[in-house]
């Protein structure tokens, strides 16, 4: 069973997908493919660096490359801002 995933952070992913693939917030889903909404080598590198930005957190394009879903992706940051929190 997958682990849950934080709504609100689940929310925040789907936009910036949305603002990289350049649709809107409601086309993209969690189970979503990024590269279904298009988001090719040059699109992943900002949209890593905005997620970094925004969530400080330190994803690559490995971790793109692993975590392929919008939820995916999602769960990989909350669970790097769980660990830099945790004592």
């Amino acid at each position: 069973m997958a682990d849950a995933v934080d709504p609100v952070l689940l929310g925040e992913v789907r936009a910036l997908v949305a603002a990289a693939a350049g649709c809107a917030g409601d086309e993209v889903r969690p189970e979503g493919l990024l590269i279904g909404y298009g988001i090719d080598s040059v699109r992943a590198v900002e949209l890593l660096d905005e997620a970094n930005e925004r969530f400080g957190v330190a994803l690559d394009e490995a971790d793109l490359r692993r975590f392929t879903t919008v939820a995916e992706v999602a769960r990989c940051i909350g669970a790097r801002r769980a660990a830099a929190r945790a004592p």
